[in-house]
């Protein structure tokens, strides 16, 4: 028997970001290409230790609640490289609830170097994890929706302190590596939500490294409480399968 189809206008490629944990100088990129049933993933991670050995797994949750047992192995990082295909499609991955984390190392696999959010992608909407950020104790949601060449951005946060207002944006770079200079104003976060139509196409706000950022308050713009990294999504399938290459790969259209 073949390998089972893609869904139609499913995509066949996602990059995600993956952030430093525990100071450890670890940062990189995961990136998840459809192989019919499976799914092969990618990851490059630069400033790990020379000679390191880190196991490296696909878990439930996400990088602020993860669940401590793996759901899919991967292969261990070495010289800043990993890859893997894992016995899940890419759309079950993209269903939403997982996350790519790097351990320090076999004896301490408690530490945690680099983590990932794995979104929830669908043809015409993308929800990222905000994950907190400086001990806020806040975290959450931001779905995208697509509404032809403008998108709508809705934001929903745990934990916000009563009565804050707290302004957000969409940023150019990672949450890792931030430029601090916004690059498209969100609606300011006020009991846990936030509603913001934005100009720009939902394939262009997932074609390049964008974040979407919490800033603590209007007076305190330096002090981060959350934060999401959109993916970078390739070309969407036809429902026959096939993927995108490795490089190269067009972003997804959406109406």
């Amino acid at each position: 028997m073949g390998a089972a189809a893609s869904p139609a206008g499913a995509p066949s490629q996602v990059t995600i970001q993956l952030g430093t944990l525990n100071n450890s100088g670890e940062s990189g990129t995961a990136t998840l290409t459809a192989a019919g049933a499976q799914t092969k993933v990618v990851l490059n991670i630069t400033g790990q230790p020379a000679g390191a050995d880190q196991p490296t797994h696909i878990h439930e949750g996400n990088c602020t609640t993860l669940n401590p047992a793996p759901k899919y192995p991967l292969t261990d990082v070495k010289d800043g490289k990993s890859e893997t295909t894992v016995n899940a499609s890419l759309s079950d991955l993209l269903s939403g609830g997982y996350a790519i984390n790097v351990h320090k190392s076999a004896s301490d696999l408690p530490t945690y170097v680099v983590c990932g959010d794995i979104p929830k992608v669908t043809p015409n909407e993308v929800t990222i994890h905000l994950n907190q950020q400086n001990a806020s104790g806040e975290s959450g949601t931001a779905t995208l929706t697509a509404a032809g060449n403008q998108t709508k951005v809705a934001v929903n946060l745990t934990g916000q302190p009563a009565g804050a207002d707290q302004p957000s944006h969409i940023h150019e770079g990672t949450c890792t590596n931030l430029n601090p200079a916004p690059k498209y104003p969100l609606t300011d976060i006020k009991d846990g939500k936030s509603e913001t139509t934005v100009n720009a196409s939902l394939s262009e706000l997932t074609s390049e490294t964008y974040a979407i950022n919490v800033h603590k308050s209007a007076s305190e713009l330096t002090t981060y409480v959350a934060c999401g990294d959109l993916p970078i999504i390739g070309a969407h399938t036809g429902g026959t399968g096939s993927s995108a290459g490795e490089t190269g790969a067009s972003p997804m259209a959406m109406p």
